[in-house]
């Protein structure tokens, strides 16, 4: 390949998951085409001059948005891949039609390939899965190949969009096990940051406070072993709650014994000092979920990990070896788990030890770059084939 667009269809700054992924794929480009120069990056807005730091060293850096329809905006990114031999196209969650495959394929791009980070549709059978596959037979233009993080999230593409097959696949995410790794000298840390008495043990969760992710299920869980069990040496940190998405479950928690036992502490920027300190973690999500950022920093951190029995989120533990699931918004299931590691800290040391070798074995940031390299010229060298 000639050069490569990155293309977001999110802000420069969509928070830090798309920091990680950003890293990732910036690591990817390199390897890909060599120079920097023709590494080229899009996002739909980059007004925050701060994030843009994150870029240093990346000339090749424009605002556009693959979803607009505006002609000006299509003449532009057909123009800018001509004059620049922009030839691959790798791009965050682009669907089967976009108003942008147009023109990038006028200028001259010959691989269209999209990295999903969340699943395409819900799972289809019968007369809707025909379809559907009919549509994305018929369509023009759409993306060559898909890449998902996860088996389950793979599985609605082709048994869900009907997308064929063999124009999808797997590549786990995977973490930075520098950044990532166990407590060593950051043993109070959240302790002395959040003001958590030393006698309790952290459970961790880090996430999104919408319904689907299940942190009503955290809540009543903390209620249970506080309350009903009566448990003191606990401390439920929750991470990833903007201004007031906490109060619901605050309400919850009021008149309970387990309110001084939860603790919310925001959207952070120093979760790698928070996690090798605390002592289990904890995804409790009710709805659709998948191999999260989050499980992989838990993990790479040397804690077990407690997760709702659900489509990815069973790919990101070895039950019974690194971590335990239970049926989603079994709240009680999941105090017991809790409870479980606890009373055994051989367990969670065993536990977490496994947990991090997992990492080590499969999931870090550079099995996750070298498996991105390897699908991308696969795909790029079944394409010249097929041109010749």
């Amino acid at each position: 390949m000639n050069a490569i667009l990155i293309m977001f269809h999110l802000e420069l700054d969509a928070g830090y998951a798309m920091d990680s992924l950003l890293e990732t794929f910036l690591e990817m480009a390199a390897k890909l085409v060599v120079d920097r120069e023709k590494i080229h990056i899009s996002f739909t807005c980059m007004k925050n001059r701060d994030n843009q730091a994150r870029l240093s060293g990346y000339s090749n850096v424009i605002e556009f948005d693959p979803g607009s329809t505006d002609v000006a905006m299509q003449n532009f990114i057909r123009a800018y891949v001509e004059e620049n031999g922009i030839d691959l196209v790798f791009g965050f969650d682009l669907p089967v039609h976009k108003p942008a495959y147009k023109p990038l394929r006028q200028g001259g791009v010959k691989t269209i390939i999209s990295y999903q980070g969340a699943p395409m549709s819900d799972l289809n059978k019968g007369i809707k899965l025909i379809l559907k596959k009919l549509q994305v037979s018929m369509a023009m233009r759409s993306p060559d190949y898909y890449i998902f993080e996860s088996r389950a999230m793979a599985e609605t593409a082709f048994r869900g969009r009907g997308v064929p097959e063999n124009k999808v696949t797997v590549v786990p995410l995977g973490v930075d096990t520098e950044k990532y790794r166990p407590a060593g000298n950051l043993v109070d840390y959240p302790y002395k940051t959040f003001s958590i008495p030393e006698n309790r043990k952290i459970i961790y969760y880090s996430g999104h406070m919408e319904k689907r992710k299940g942190v009503d299920v955290l809540i009543n869980a903390a209620i249970h072993l506080r309350d009903v069990k009566g448990r003191d040496d606990f401390h439920l940190l929750i991470l990833g709650n903007r201004p007031g998405e906490e109060a619901p479950f605050e309400q919850m928690l009021q008149d309970k014994a387990a309110e001084s036992h939860v603790t919310f502490a925001g959207y952070r920027d120093d979760a790698e000092q928070i996690i090798p300190a605390c002592y289990v973690g904890a995804i409790a999500s009710t709805g659709w979920d998948s191999f999260t950022m989050s499980s992989l920093e838990i993990a790479a951190c040397g804690l077990p990990l407690i997760v709702s029995a659900l489509q990815g989120l069973l790919e990101t533990i070895d039950e019974g070896k690194t971590g335990f699931s239970f049926k989603p918004g079994d709240y009680v299931a999941l105090a017991e788990h809790v409870a479980r590691f606890l009373d055994d800290p051989e367990l969670r040391n065993r536990f977490g030890d496994r947990a991090r070798d997992r990492i080590l074995s499969g999931f870090s940031r550079q099995h996750q770059v070298n498996r991105l390299v390897g699908a991308i010229q696969s795909v790029c060298r079944s394409g010249a084939q097929e041109g010749m």
